[in-house]
């Protein structure tokens, strides 16, 4: 299938609901579009870390859960505004790593009974750059690999962040809590996780609070320029991926 009848077909499917009295988009919408394979450009995080602010945000971008913008002194110096910058993974690279039957992230040391050959799509799926997002260290690591959702009322946030990310909601209890993406990061790290959910069948249980909470996000923060322009950077240096809710391919 050609680019061109990609993008006619994503722009079909996702678009043609978008009338005054049309339907909110379905996941029966979404398993007909044009997903693509998985990628086979980076065979680690590492190395997808160094093309995401080498090629991708070498000129600067925006934070993730601050929607903060950073310039390319900030890539440089791997700090914005007194705090460090990080890669988030949207979909927790462990969370995706355990699906596949690995340990850890580097899906290094299989679980017993698990197939090696599954290694590769394990390392494939922590190295996709259309999962990562330049976040702050600090707010990465509070995440670690928690559900988003969104919470009733405020969230806790402790005092150091406010300064920095006001909007930055996480809460602790029950279990290991949620976080709330600030409002501007929801379609952004929706159409992460539904990408991830279709490109490498990863299950979104553990990853979001309620499934029909993508589908609103995406629907309440469509891509904006900036998100396709990053689609487009990303596509030049993992070729033969995309994502058709940001771009028909």
């Amino acid at each position: 299938m050609t680019r061109f009848v990609l993008a006619v077909v994503t722009a079909i499917l996702v678009f043609a609901r978008a009338g005054a009295h049309a339907e909110p988009l379905r996941w029966s919408d979404l398993s007909d579009l044009p997903w693509p394979s998985p990628q086979e450009s980076y065979a680690s995080y590492d190395q997808a870390r160094e093309a995401m602010w080498n090629d991708v945000y070498s000129e600067g971008g925006v934070e993730l859960y601050c929607r903060t913008a950073f310039s390319h002194a900030a890539v440089e110096d791997m700090e914005l505004l007194g705090n460090r910058l990080s890669l988030e993974h949207a979909f927790p690279a462990d969370t995706a790593a355990e699906f596949f039957g690995f340990e850890t992230r580097d899906c290094d040391t299989a679980i017993a009974g698990v197939a090696r050959s599954r290694r590769a799509l394990c390392l494939s799926a922590v190295a996709d750059l259309h999962n990562l997002w330049p976040a702050y260290e600090r707010l990465n690591q509070s995440r670690g690999k928690v559900p988003f959702g969104e919470l009733p009322g405020e969230g806790t946030r402790r005092p150091a962040w406010r300064v920095f990310c006001p909007d930055f909601e996480r809460q602790r209890a029950p279990r290991d809590g949620m976080v709330e993406p600030t409002v501007e990061a929801r379609g952004d790290i929706a159409r992460s996780l539904i990408y991830m959910h279709f490109v490498y069948g990863l299950p979104l249980d553990d990853v979001i609070a309620e499934q029909s909470l993508l589908l609103d996000w995406h629907a309440m923060d469509p891509p904006d320029a900036r998100e396709r322009a990053r689609g487009v950077a990303i596509e030049r240096v993992q070729p033969g991926t995309w994502n058709p809710l940001i771009s028909g391919g």
